[in-house]
């Protein structure tokens, strides 16, 4: 097997062209969603119908729920525009992110 060797020039090139990378996508991520969980308060104790959910929405992109009757894509959905119902409990991250122009 054959080595090879990088200039220092060569990997500080690099590596600023991945975080170059990671920053743009950064700045396109619309819409951010971390941990998200919804409990709901029944006779028989709480339910979660909504565990640990981490979703990210990019420019151009689009997100479908789908899932059994009864999975928690309604839950989900209300939960992101703050419309659950009474007694409910949320945990984790949600952010919308303002619309930007980036020139490159």
């Amino acid at each position: 097997m054959k080595d090879i060797t990088l200039s220092p020039r060569i990997i500080e090139q690099k590596f600023a062209e991945f975080c170059f990378v990671r920053i743009i996508n950064v700045m396109t991520s619309l819409s951010e969603v971390r941990g998200l969980t919804v409990q709901l308060p029944t006779p028989a104790g709480w339910v979660r119908p909504v565990n640990e959910v981490s979703l990210r929405i990019s420019k151009g992109e689009s997100l479908g729920l789908v899932g059994e009757s009864g999975s928690g894509q309604t839950m989900l959905s209300l939960a992101l525009m703050g419309l659950l119902p009474p007694g409910a409990q949320v945990s984790g991250d949600a952010s919308l992110a303002t619309v930007r122009s980036v020139l490159v």
